[in-house]
Formats: C-alpha cells, sequence, structure tokens
C-alpha cells in the first residue's frame, strides 16, 4: 500500500497517522503529480486529490481520496471529505482530522494519535471546535493533552509552529519525524530561522505598501509579485497581510524548483460573507477554499492573463447589484400577510404587495441576492400551500 499526502502540516500529520496506523510506503509532494506514482499498488491519497477526480480514475484501480477541499464532484465508493456530509472542511474537519476519524473507526486504540489530527487541524487554522471537538475530547481521555500542553512537555501551538517551520523550510522528512515525536529540537532551530525570515519578508511587504496599494488602484485585489520574498512563505505572508489590511492578497512568486511562478491567495471572513470564493477564482489555475487558494503558472509570461482573469471574477463575484421582484401570485396580499422569512439577513429587504404582484428589490452581492431570492421565492410558495390548505 502506497500513501501519497500533501507537504504542508495538515498532509504531514494525515501521513504521520498513516505510518502509525498503516502497513505503507509513504511519498510527500508539494503538488500531486501522479506520472510518479506507480497505479499497480493500492494508493491512499491524503490532503490532495479532490481537483483531480478523473486523472486518477482514469490511471488507478484501487485508490482513495481522503481530502477536506471542495471538490467538483463525491464518490461515495472512492473518496471521503466532509463535504459529502454537509460540513464545511475548511472551517472544521482537515484531512489529518477527517483520516484520524477513519482509523479511529478501524480501531478505538488509535486514540493516542489524536493528537496528529489536532496539529492538522490547527495548521490549517481551523479552531477545535464543532467537529473539531471529537479530537480534543480524545487527546485529554488518552491523557496525551491537558490544556495547551502536550505529552507533558511541549505546548501545542509551539509543536504546531515547529511542524509548519519544518514544512516551509523544505524539510519534509523532519517535518514528518517531529509528528512522530522524533528530532523535536531540531525542528525547534527550523522554527528559529523560519521566525526570521518571515519577519524580514513581512517588514518589506509592509514597508512597500503604499506602491503595492497604487500597482493595484484599479483592481478588486492586491496582486503581489515580488523575488525577494521567500516563495514558500507566502501563503501565510499572505494571510498575515490579508488579516492587518482586511482585503484580498494574492502573492505571486518564482517557485524555487521550477520556471513557474507559485500563487497563494489569503482573505478575511468578512469579503467572504460579501460573496468572494478564492478557490473558484482561481479556477483554471488552481483552486482551494473559499478563504485560502492556490495556484502555479508554467511561465511569469501567464502572469499579465492570470490577474486579468481572476481580477474580473473577483470583481463579478463581489459588486453589488439590485434584482427588482415583480412576481405574479393570486390573492398576493393575503399570501404576504402569511409570508414569512426567518433570516436576521432579510431584515432590510422591502417587499410589497400590489395588484396580485409580490413587488421589491434585493440588493448585494450576487451569491447573496440569488439565495435570497430564491428563499423569497420558496416562502411564497409555501404560504400558497399554507393557505390552499385551510
Amino acid at each position: 500500500m502506497q500513501v501519497i499526502t500533501h507537504s504542508d502540516v495538515d498532509g504531514i500529520a494525515a501521513g504521520a497517522l498513516a505510518q502509525s496506523a498503516l502497513d505503507c510506503t509513504l511519498i510527500i509532494q508539494n503538488r500531486l503529480s501522479l506520472e510518479t506514482i506507480s497505479p499497480s499498488q493500492f494508493t491512499l491519497f491524503l490532503d490532495l486529490g479532490s481537483s483531480q477526480l478523473q486523472e486518477i480514475h482514469d490511471t488507478f484501480d484501487r485508490y482513495l481520496i481522503i481530502d477536506h477541499h471542495p471538490s467538483p464532484e463525491y464518490n461515495y465508493q472512492t473518496m471521503v471529505n466532509p463535504w459529502m456530509y454537509n460540513i464545511d472542511g475548511t472551517r472544521t474537519l482537515c484531512a489529518a482530522a477527517t483520516f484520524y476519524r477513519v482509523i479511529r473507526h478501524m480501531d478505538p486504540q488509535h486514540t493516542s494519535l489524536s493528537y496528529l489530527g489536532i496539529v492538522g487541524a490547527l495548521g490549517d487554522r481551523q479552531p477545535l471546535t464543532g467537529e473539531n471537538e471529537t479530537l480534543v475530547e480524545d487527546a485529554h481521555a488518552a491523557g496525551i493533552l491537558s490544556n495547551t500542553t502536550l505529552f507533558d512537555q511541549y505546548d501545542l501551538q509551539e509543536f504546531v509552529d515547529i511542524v509548519n517551520a519544518c514544512c516551509r523550510n523544505g524539510k519534509k522528512e523532519l517535518a514528518l519525524k517531529v509528528c512522530l515525536l522524533q528530532e523535536v529540537e531540531k525542528g525547534r532551530k527550523e522554527l528559529e530561522t523560519y521566525n526570521t525570515i518571515f519577519q524580514k519578508d513581512l517588514s518589506y511587504l509592509e514597508e512597500n505598501w503604499s506602491e503595492i496599494n497604487q500597482e493595484n488602484a484599479e483592481r478588486s485585489a492586491l496582486f503581489i509579485y515580488s523575488e525577494k520574498i521567500t516563495q514558500k512563505y507566502a501563503g501565510e505572508l499572505a494571510t498575515i497581510l490579508a488579516r492587518n489590511h482586511d482585503t484580498i492578497i494574492i502573492l505571486m512568486a518564482p517557485d524555487a524548483n521550477s520556471q513557474g511562478i507559485k500563487i497563494s491567495g489569503r482573505a478575511t471572513p468578512s469579503l467572504i460573507e460579501r460573496g468572494l470564493h478564492l478557490g473558484e477564482a482561481f479556477s483554471g489555475y488552481g483552486g482551494g477554499h473559499d478563504i485560502a487558494a492556490g495556484a502555479f503558472l508554467e511561465s511569469s509570461s501567464m502572469i499579465e492573463t492570470f490577474i486579468q482573469v481572476v481580477n474580473k471574477r473577483i470583481h463579478h463575484m463581489m459588486t453589488p447589484i439590485t434584482v427588482t421582484l415583480d412576481i405574479p401570485v393570486p390573492d398576493a396580499e393575503k399570501v404576504l400577510k402569511a409570508l414569512s422569512i426567518d433570516n436576521e439577513g432579510y431584515r432590510e429587504i422591502q417587499i410589497r404587495a400590489e395588484n396580485n404582484h409580490i413587488l421589491g428589490d434585493i440588493s448585494g452581492p450576487p451569491g447573496t441576492v440569488k439565495n435570497t431570492t430564491d428563499d423569497i421565492i420558496a416562502c411564497i410558495i409555501s404560504a400558497i400551500q399554507m393557505m390552499e390548505e385551510e
């Protein structure tokens, strides 16, 4: 059995789970490269694969994908993904946490590995609430977590930071060993290096913030290309900048292992509420979650086209629109009296009944307006049905 896992904290934690619970060969990849993987044996994909379903299906006869990234389709025979069960995998149940739930079901004694699900969740900046609470409960029950102390010696967040630093510094094998509670002190030195370089890169970007804003004055996001930042830190730099400035950050840097361009996009919850979905905006170049996504360009000549396409998509996602309702309804006045929309977000919607028509205007981001319109229509239908039954 071979296990293919991603090279970030979540993927490495999931890989450590596989090595601890299964008899397998582990392969860690920065990006899923199917041509380098033998299809002759059963293959488990962890924290990747959801965006390459067709290629995997065409290449492998025996496989299983355990991932938490949104997928264009889901197959209950070959996938385990929280989105399949109406669970937002962006915010709860990362790949490691999902995989932990699987192996815990296989053998309840695996609760001693619950800390790896926690490491994956915190590495992906998920709160330890909701579906992730099971991880904490199991870790406490197994006696391996007390408050924020892991195994009576490590601070939990520092442990995650150490694993992250190893991943970002390209020391994926060391990251795996740290997850398996080996060579932690060596990993701590990687964290010191990471903190020094990260702060230097962040200071450089903040010092040039005025120029960055000027370059993006007519755009819906801040597209930042730089050869001076550390490419492997781009995702976390973008996260900090998005949070500090409450805006969409799309960092682009030369890929250290090719002639291409690695791209990291980050946003904030308030922007997501306005209709943004970075994963969809990056479609065709990459993908990911609504709040965090990545892409890869084969060459720098593609940068300008990428900016134009993604900027246009983001603009359409977030530019407010107004839809005018004019719905013919028999006995509209009576229907309106029976109509109720049970959602605080609809308080500003003004609808009225005139001449057997229900009229009104709905304004906001396209996605929100569509959802609201659909809800109003559903409420009207429900109100009519209730009146007919009386």
